[in-house]
Parts: C-alpha cells; sequence; structure tokens
C-alpha cells in the first residue's frame, strides 16, 4: 500500500494509522497490514464498509486483543499504555533508565535479570514470569476454563476364546468353541440325504468333477432318447422308496432295451 492509500484511510478514520511490521521471523519487512484507531461516535462503524482504497481490495477486520494485561513499552509495568506513561523508562536489557529500543545492547544476552521479579534466566515481558498479571476468568467461566484431565477408561484384561458380543454384553463367562471343537462339531452333524429326484446337487466329498457330470447327463438323455423303456424306468424308480428296488427297476429296463435292440 503507497502513501496516497494510507492517506484515504487516514482520512476516513479521522485517527492514527500504523502498518504492522514482521517480527515472527527476525526480518522486520512491512507487512500489507495496517492498524486503524478510529475515534468512538455514530459513524465509526461505516469502516467495514469500506471495500476498495485507491482501486485495490481491502478487508477490515475488527481488532482482536491478546489475552492479558497490557505491558507498558516505556516502564515495562503494567495496565496502562506507553503513550499516556509518565513514570521514568526502564529497560528490558540493562534495567536502566532508557526504553529498550535506544539501549547499546543490541546482541541477545544469554542470562537475562528480569527487572520486575529480580529473577535471572528471563525479561519482563515474559508471561510466565511471576510477576506478570495471570489472566482471571470472567464470572461464570471459572469452571470452563479450567483444562480438564483426559481421562483414559480402564481396559479389560484379554481373555482367550471369548467373543467380542460377550465383552460388550458383559457375559464374559461364555467361552467360544475352540477350533478343534468346531471341527468336531462339523463332524458330527449328519449331512441330509437327498436324491437325485429332489434337485440335490452332487457332494463334494467323491471329488466329482462338474464338466464330467454335465456330459453325463447329456448321454443318459441321448440314451433315453432313443430307448424309451429306460425312460419310463427311471420314471418308476422316482416312485419306489427302495434302493434295491430302484436298481432292479433300472435293470429291468436295460434289459427290455437291450432286447428290443438285438431283434
Amino acid at each position: 500500500m503507497d502513501a496516497e492509500t494510507a492517506t484515504v484511510l487516514r482520512g476516513r478514520a479521522k485517527a492514527a494509522l500504523t502498518r504492522i511490521i514482521n517480527f515472527i521471523d527476525k526480518t522486520k519487512e512491512p507487512l500489507p497490514i495496517f492498524m486503524v484507531e478510529i475515534r468512538r461516535n455514530e459513524k465509526a462503524e461505516l469502516i467495514h464498509d469500506v471495500k476498495t482504497v485507491c482501486y485495490l481490495s481491502v478487508t477490515v477486520d475488527p481488532f482482536r486483543k491478546k489475552p492479558g494485561a497490557t505491558q507498558c513499552y516505556n516502564c515495562n509495568y503494567f495496565n496502562h499504555s506507553s503513550a499516556n506513561c509518565r513514570m521514568t523508562p526502564r529497560c528490558l536489557k540493562c534495567g536502566k533508565d532508557h526504553r529498550t529500543g535506544d539501549c547499546s545492547i543490541k546482541e541477545k544476552i544469554e542470562k537475562p535479570r528480569c527487572i520486575n521479579c529480580n529473577q535471572e534466566g528471563h525479561v519482563a515481558s515474559l508471561r510466565s514470569c511471576t510477576a506478570f498479571p495471570k489472566i482471571k476468568p470472567k464470572k461464570g467461566e471459572a469452571q470452563n476454563n479450567i483444562p480438564q484431565k483426559k481421562i483414559i477408561p480402564a481396559t479389560r484384561p484379554v481373555k482367550a476364546n471369548v467373543s467380542f458380543a460377550s465383552v460388550c454384553s458383559g457375559k464374559t463367562n461364555q467361552q467360544m468353541a475352540t477350533p478343534e471343537e468346531t471341527t468336531a462339531l462339523k463332524h458330527q452333524e449328519s449331512p441330509r440325504l437327498t436324491t437325485q429326484s429332489e434337485g440335490a446337487s452332487p457332494s463334494n466329498d467323491n471329488n466329482v468333477d462338474f464338466g464330467s457330470f454335465a456330459m453325463y447327463i447329456a448321454e443318459l438323455q441321448n440314451i433315453t432318447v432313443k430307448f424309451p423303456e429306460i425312460f419310463q424306468a427311471l420314471e418308476d424308480m422316482s416312485k419306489e422308496p427302495n434302493d434295491i428296488n430302484k436298481l432292479n427297476i433300472f435293470l429291468k429296463g436295460v434289459a427290455r432295451s437291450f432286447n428290443k435292440a438285438q431283434k
């Protein structure tokens, strides 16, 4: 922002305009941020309506004051500013009667002494200093500002063969079946016997090749077309509950078909 822009802002604000300096990375370069101090009147809020200044887009944000006590740059006491201070200046570095910015010591002091608490190892601007005023919570916020200690829930001891559902329901006495017990139970269960007429698929225990099985069905269909006696025998077999009788019916059908083919 140039001098013309600053002049325009100062004219609208009718107060002081200060450019912010970068002290974080110690470059002390001016930032594109300005602090505008406005006198209290009925038109003070109009500053938030400013969107452009000299064809530059600007954003007006309310000032967010750092929490805690204000420290004077002149005497380094608290709760007032240097603009209204009439006390004798005190230097943070050497403690003599001049401002810190005017001190001849420019390098960092290894073991500084606080001019407020007289303790060695820090300067008076350190917020953890015993002489630095502490932030007093507002009424009704005392309990909310107290840092709550994180409560870590107690963990239960790990038990073998206990399911997650049992732990959640509190029934930890119910044990899960071991892999050996599960295998034994599977072998004890009797499989349901189904016949081919009920649409049962061949069991995998006999290692039947399903491709060959389809070929067998095709051959059987071909035989039943050529020899109707075998097809009739298959229909009679579905009505007979006894396996021996079924085999007898099938063999008789094959014999009749064979005799018919020989004629």
